[in-house]
């Protein structure tokens, strides 16, 4: 089943278009989903915009136990926002069940573009090349924390 406008579908997980590059980027960490059971697993690498992020945590919990930081965490402006966003499953009481899912970790990028791409948030641990401005040039690889 496709999923919304401005959606993708990667191995079962859906993100919207406005909020990939700063999931890339690392600057969103925390996805809120209400789903009948996990679509991701911790461990498990997913592509988002050019670059894959790790799953380092899936929980279920009510709604009303997401936190203000769960919030700024998932780029959102408020708990409403957060609560719309997440509802195209359905309406989302805060006694709703919702899987909270975390990435971070250790991150790697892997630029196989023709141009400089800006990195994830982070510490750069080791790179295969030489950092263009603070991007990583294309062919190459940057392990981040």
């Amino acid at each position: 089943m496709p999923g919304p406008p401005g959606s993708r579908s990667v191995e079962g997980v859906q993100f919207s278009e406005d909020l990939r590059d700063e999931v890339a980027a690392g600057a969103i960490t925390v996805s809120v989903r209400l789903w009948r059971r996990p679509k991701v697993r911790v461990g498990g690498r997913y592509p988002v915009a050019g670059v894959a992020i790790e799953v380092t945590a899936v929980e279920l919990v009510p709604f009303s136990s997401i936190t203000s930081a769960d919030v700024r965490r998932s780029g959102e402006s408020s708990r409403e926002a957060l609560r719309t966003r997440a509802a195209h499953a359905g309406p989302i009481h805060d006694d709703a069940l919702v899987y909270r899912v975390v990435d971070g970790g250790l991150v790697c990028a892997l630029n196989a573009g023709n141009s400089p791409l800006a990195l994830p948030a982070g510490e750069v641990l080791l790179a295969s090349a030489d950092l263009v401005d603070g991007k990583l040039p294309p062919n190459a690889a940057a392990w981040l924390v």
